[in-house]
């Protein structure tokens, strides 16, 4: 994602441990859940690579986040809520 020309990366061990806290513990089961690969959910946890902005929203809203703040590495000022992208600053969409 770009905010004011600057790039939000998801931070991949953040992911895995809310995926683990959420008892999600085998991630190619988690990630079948997406119609994706356990290879492609270990890539995007070890930030060997960035999901989609559609892939992030449904990774975080399966794991019951309201916020994605908490899967960036850098924290934004301003919330990111999942479920209300109109609200998010046009160049974060």
């Amino acid at each position: 994602m770009v905010s004011g020309g600057r790039v939000l990366h998801f931070h991949g061990p953040a992911i895995r441990a809310w995926r683990e806290q959420r008892g999600f513990t085998n991630g190619g089961e988690f990630a079948a859940l997406f119609d994706m690969t356990g290879g492609w959910l270990s890539n995007i946890e070890k930030d060997r690579r960035e999901p989609s902005r559609e892939a992030a929203f449904a990774l975080a809203r399966r794991l019951g986040i309201t916020d994605m703040r908490v899967l960036l590495r850098d924290y934004p000022d301003v919330p990111l809520p999942v479920d209300r992208p109109e609200v998010w600053p046009e160049d974060w969409r």
